[in-house]
């Protein structure tokens, strides 16, 4: 032991010292008495025990804290565990890093024994938290978020990748090994099989048992290097001395796995079932096996090439799996924020509509309690209604204040996410309704606005609908060929003008742009049919009068069948009310109105003559006497 301890360099010597300078407060007094002591630590009692060791709690007097002191059994310790033991002693020391756990002190007690002092760890073990999250622990549930794991994650990678450019591997990264401080932090412990990539490999002819005695839950000395399932495959073929920091990067993946999953990446009875696993097949989809929440389709992949079996396919080190769940964590944070933002908006969209119609409601009523009153009705009569009548406009107001507000928001999602979908969908479906109103007011200059701003911002469907194309059906008896003429203005009045043929009749959906049209039916030894339709966004025209389920046939007369002043209107159908100008006007409606001859040109004197002396003529006197006086508002001439 002796000439060991001397070649590691050690001095055995008790670590508290007199005369150094310090001055030495007495200790407060110790839970559980502490009668054994290691140099200057007094031992409180033991936090754990391993294969090749213990570790205690003790307390430090000097520095008056508590620490975990890692002790080697004494007695039959085999030379290479104890450079093993001073080996992760020193490493870890050497990584200085807010998320690997330090070292304090090194030494060797006065019955021989080495040990070293710690920071002790007051929290979980990672492998903990994932086993009460994977029986969901409600209280877990809520405070460690899927953002809040990652996160967790990428200190580990962090201390991971400090360790890397100081040319050290862990080689035993798993869950067992992460530590979550009561406070968050994050701590990667036992670093008792790192080494160093330009050290020298290990013999472990010596200190290797073989597959046939790993264990899944813990690495010993005397068996191989590393934890079967989170052990590279490089690694588990016992090729060591080819290991570098992508190894670790497996070993991260698989962890990577449990915080996605709640369950390991590769499973198997014995160690060398999870051997041959890991070394011969991929581990499921992480988005098959999802803990009761969506596994983000961008970090399954990361995760999935983490755990790649070709190391030259992996990510070349922990700081760039660390980069890559940042970059995940980074955009999830802002598509979180972005999100907040349009239901902020949302609510002022829903709080708007809900003023509008309260204004509608209040409007109607001063509209129904003024129009009921004489004009010189007194001031106090009047009062009740014009009282809702300023309300109603406070209302609108603070409907269209909501609006700007709410589409400010909505923009403002994009500069936490360039085009963000959740923001694009509610300025597109806000613009829809506002084009929808802007029609119904007929208002040209609003529907043009609206239909330029549902095309900025609206998907296919919404640009369907700009676009408006709808269908037209038109049966008619005889077949007919179809002329379609639009109206254009010309010294302000609409005059038709051709566009195109429809084809010949039957004709059934055609497409046709929204609009007015005028189609004008043409066949041989018939009259021209003038047939005014109108085509809604995306409507289809197809003269079903109501309670049948097929065209009505339009009917063309024969040539000479009318007269040189006859109009023939087809059955069809007639767009009814709706002006929102006109006061007290009827809703829109659409009325079908059978097929009807009538005059051009209003009846004369001679034209009324003619009608009652036919009936008279024909017997029919009786029906003639009640309209011996010419119809009202009718045109008399000579």
């Amino acid at each position: 032991m002796g000439s060991l301890v001397e070649a590691l360099g050690l001095d055995v010597v008790p670590t508290l010292r007199d005369g150094g300078g310090l001055a030495i407060a007495d200790s407060p007094p110790l839970p559980g008495g502490g009668g054994e002591s290691l140099g200057r630590l007094r031992v409180l009692g033991e936090l754990g025990r391993g294969g090749m060791g213990r570790v205690l709690d003790a307390w430090d007097p000097e520095l008056e804290r508590r620490v975990a002191v890692k002790v080697l059994l004494g007695g039959g310790a085999e030379p290479a565990q104890l450079a093993r033991f001073v080996a992760e002693a020193r490493i870890t020391a050497c990584l200085e890093h807010p998320n690997i756990c330090p070292v304090h002190d090194m030494g060797v007690a006065e019955d021989g024994r080495i040990w070293f002092a710690m920071k002790r760890v007051e929290g979980r073990s990672l492998r903990a938290l994932i086993s009460g999250l994977s029986r969901g622990e409600a209280p877990l549930r809520e405070r460690f978020t899927l953002h809040r794991l990652l996160t967790a994650f990428v200190q580990i990678c962090q201390a991971v990748a400090f360790a890397h450019d100081r040319g050290v591997i862990h080689r035993d990264l798993k869950p067992d090994n992460v530590m979550i401080e009561a406070y968050g932090g994050v701590l990667v412990m036992d670093w008792g099989v790192a080494r160093r990539i330009d050290g020298p490999p290990e013999d472990l002819s010596r200190e290797a048992g073989g597959a046939a005695g790993l264990s899944v839950a813990r690495t010993r000395v005397g068996q191989a290097i590393g934890t079967p399932g989170y052990m590279s495959p490089e690694q588990a073929r016992g090729r060591l001395a080819e290991l570098d920091a992508r190894s670790d990067v497996f070993s991260l993946g698989a962890i990577l796995y449990e915080i996605l999953t709640f369950q390991r990446a590769f499973r198997g009875r014995t160690a060398a079932d999870l051997l041959l696993r890991a070394a011969t097949r991929p581990p499921t989809d992480p988005r098959q096996r999802p803990p009761g929440r969506p596994v983000p389709d961008e970090i399954a992949a990361i995760c999935m090439r983490a755990l790649s079996r070709d190391p030259a396919a992996r990510h070349r080190s922990a700081a760039e799996l660390a980069a890559e769940v940042e970059a995940f964590l980074d955009g999830s944070l802002r598509g979180e924020r972005a999100r907040a933002i349009v239901i902020d908006g949302q609510g002022r969209i829903a709080a708007a509509e809900t003023a509008r119609r309260e204004a509608e409601r209040l409007q109607e009523e001063a509209t129904a309690h003024l129009r009921d009153l004489r004009p010189n009705a007194p001031v106090e009569l009047k009062r009740p209604g014009w009282e809702r009548e300023d309300q109603a406009r406070s209302l609108r107001i603070d409907a269209d204040r909501l609006e700007t507000e709410a589409i400010e928001l909505f923009q403002s999602a994009f500069q936490f996410v360039p085009g963000f979908p959740g923001a694009r969908d509610a300025l597109a479906d806000l613009y829809l309704r506002r084009l929808v109103e802007a029609e119904a007011l007929r208002d040209r200059l609003l529907v043009g606005r609206h239909e330029a701003l549902l095309r900025a911002y609206g998907g296919p469907a919404h640009r369907a609908f700009v676009e408006g194309t709808g269908a037209v059906t038109l049966i008619t008896d005889p077949p007919a060929e179809a002329l379609l003429y639009a109206g254009a203005e010309e010294d302000r009045r609409l005059v038709p003008r051709f566009r195109r043929s429809l084809g010949r009749t039957p004709l059934r959906a055609v497409e046709l742009p929204m609009g007015s049209w005028l189609v004008v039916l043409r066949a041989e030894g018939r009259a021209d049919v003038r047939y005014p339709i109108h085509v809604p966004r995306g409507h289809h025209w197809d003269g079903v009068p109501p309670g049948e389920t097929e065209p009505f046939p339009i009917r063309l007369p024969r040539e000479g069948e009318l007269g040189p002043g006859d109009v023939n209107v087809p059955a069809g159908w007639f767009a009814a009310g709706g002006d929102p100008l006109a006061e007290g006007a009827p809703g829109a409606m659409r009325i079908w109105v059978d097929g009807v001859v009538v005059r051009r040109f209003p009846a004369t004197n001679r034209d009324w003559l003619a009608f009652l002396d036919a009936r008279v003529a024909e017997g029919r006197e009786a029906e003639a006497s009640p309209f011996s006086s010419p119809p009202i508002g009718a045109r008399l001439r000579p």
